[in-house]
Order: C-alpha cells, then structure tokens, then sequence
C-alpha cells in the first residue's frame, strides 16, 4: 500500500553519501548538525575539504557553521560538484 516494491537499507557511508547528494539540492541545503544526527557522521567527513573551499571561492557554495548549501550559480552546475566534492 506505500508504493514500495523493495527497500534496501543503507550502510552509514551509504546513508551519508545520499544525504550529501539530497541536501545539497534543496535550497536551504544541508543543516550539519542534523546531518550528524541523521548519520553518524560530520560533513566534514563526507566531503572534500579542499573542494569546498574552491567552490566557496568561486561563489558556488555557501559554508557558514550551521549550513553547507549551493548558491544559485552551484546549483546551475550542482552535478559537477558533487562529482569532486564527495570524498
């Protein structure tokens, strides 16, 4: 009745990756400390620290303490930063 046909629960690395993925395509972005909750992992595990800092520098994305989220430029071109940003 949910409309499942199979569910696959995900490993912490898994679950992390995904949220990284998801997140970052909402426009609030990624609340780190709720990630942390969700998955057992700071952000700053998951992703490129370098990475972010060059896509901060070119004004795609925003990192501030509480949040980590594209601008609307990154998220023109938010495939490709994934691409480098997860570790």
């Amino acid at each position: 009745g949910h409309g499942l046909e199979s569910e696959t629960p995900l490993d912490p690395e898994a679950c992390a990756d995904e949220a990284l993925l998801m997140g970052l395509r909402l426009a609030a972005g990624i609340d780190k400390a709720r990630f942390r909750r969700r998955t057992g992992r700071a952000l700053e595990t998951v992703v490129d620290p370098a990475a972010v800092r060059d896509f901060t520098d070119l004004g795609l994305l925003i990192d501030d303490p509480d949040t980590l989220r594209a601008t609307p430029a990154g998220l023109a071109v938010l495939n490709s930063l994934l691409a480098r940003l997860a570790r």
